[in-house]
C-alpha cells in the first residue's frame, strides 16, 4: 500500500474543483474523472487516519496493562 498525505497540491486541486463547481458546471468542463480522483484520494487519507488511530489506541492499551490496568 503507497503512503497519502494530504499535501498542498492536493488541497489546491481541492480548492479549484470546488471553485470550478462555483462557477457553474456547463462553464467549468469540469472532467468528472478529476473529481472522482480527489474523492477518491481523500477516502485513502481518511483510511490511513483510522489505522493510525486504530494502532495508537493499540500502543495506549499495552502501555495500560504495563501499569496494571485492566480491560
Amino acid at each position: 500500500m503507497s503512503s497519502f498525505f494530504l499535501t498542498g497540491d492536493l488541497l489546491t486541486k481541492i480548492l479549484e474543483t470546488i471553485e470550478s463547481l462555483n462557477k457553474g458546471i456547463d462553464g467549468a468542463n469540469i472532467k468528472i474523472e478529476e473529481v472522482l480522483n480527489v474523492v477518491q484520494s481523500l477516502l485513502k487519507g481518511v483510511g490511513l487516519l483510522l489505522k493510525l488511530v486504530t494502532e495508537l489506541l493499540k500502543l495506549i492499551a499495552e502501555c495500560l496493562k504495563k501499569f496494571g490496568a485492566k480491560e
